[in-house]
């Protein structure tokens, strides 16, 4: 394990689910659970600024703006330290790569930004692991784009993304990119409001594509 700085700057994206934390390399529950002392269980106990909070054992709860509360900050620091783990480091200089539902972006690009690199390097301790991350900048994307973005010089007629997670379904199709909302929990899990997005805005017909993330 390296634990000297790393000079070459890291990018890290970091896809911030209502249900789950994704990474390239880890997906962990996205719950934050707070301690005011330390607990019995520590195998996914991270700890920082003095307070204690363990990863993962419950899902985030649905909140129409991820920058309410400091929950995703902390599940930032969590997928950061399993990121340089899964290389190996406990200390680099990181450009994180995030992303918000389809029709979020516009509104809350800006402020999830500034609530991600509120500060301009964190210490913390995550599993045992003393961790350094000085925090280079950042950026805020759609979430699904990614799951499109190399073959968009394929398609022809008219494609959907559809990003089916534990708390929103976001979709947009490459004539509208903000036709359906993100909707509410309720969506994803009612089995027979499970397609009210594509019935929205999608009829079926030649020529067209369905891209789903899930």
């Amino acid at each position: 394990m390296s634990t000297a700085n790393n000079t070459r700057p890291i990018v890290i994206g970091i896809d911030h689910g209502f249900g789950q934390i994704k990474t390239a390399h880890t997906c962990f529950k996205a719950g934050v659970t707070i301690h005011e002392k330390e607990p019995t269980f520590k195998s996914d106990l991270l700890i920082y600024e003095g307070r204690y909070y363990t990863i993962g054992e419950e899902h985030k709860t649905f909140l129409p703006d991820k920058a309410l509360d400091q929950d995703y900050y902390i599940l930032t620091l969590a997928a950061i330290a399993r990121e340089l783990r899964f290389r190996g480091m406990t200390s680099a200089r990181v450009y994180l790569a995030a992303g918000l539902p389809l029709t979020w972006v516009s509104e809350q690009r800006e402020t999830f930004k500034a609530y991600l690199l509120q500060k301009p390097s964190a210490d913390f301790t995550f599993r045992g692991l003393a961790y350094h991350v000085d925090f280079l900048g950042g950026e805020v994307y759609s979430q699904g784009f990614s799951a499109v973005a190399d073959k968009l010089s394929e398609f022809r007629g008219v494609t959907m993304l559809c990003d089916i997670g534990n708390g929103t379904i976001g979709t947009g199709s490459n004539t509208d990119p903000t036709a359906v909302p993100s909707l509410p929990p309720s969506t994803t899990t009612s089995p027979d409001r499970r397609d009210l997005p594509l019935t929205r805005s999608w009829k079926r017909g030649s020529g067209r594509r369905l891209f789903f993330r899930k």
